[in-house]
């Protein structure tokens, strides 16, 4: 639902859903061999680390916030993805 969760007033989780579609683009980019890849994957990259200093996030549409009491394996996987594009890209690029 992150794409919506502006609507219900997430204005912040849908900043950090962002990184999600730009994670694609930015995949999309690489496929292309353009290296505006390397600027997406590293803003993408930024955004979904930025979650790391979260303390609480919405989880109702009435307002309604809960503490964040951890980051499970899932949160790590697509940051890593995420890391895995971005130094790819560099290191594809750098060498071109």
């Amino acid at each position: 639902m992150g794409a919506i969760s502006f609507l219900g007033g997430g204005a912040l989780e849908w900043i950090i859903w962002l990184a999600n579609p730009l994670y694609i683009f930015a995949l999309s980019l690489f496929i292309g061999s353009n290296r505006s890849s390397i600027l997406i994957a590293t803003m993408a990259t930024a955004i979904a680390l930025s979650f790391l200093g979260w303390h609480k996030i919405l989880v109702a549409e009435n307002g309604r916030m809960a503490s964040i009491v951890g980051l499970s394996a899932g949160y790590w996987l697509w940051v890593s993805s995420l890391l895995i594009l971005m130094i790819g890209s560099i290191g594809y690029f750098r060498k071109r």
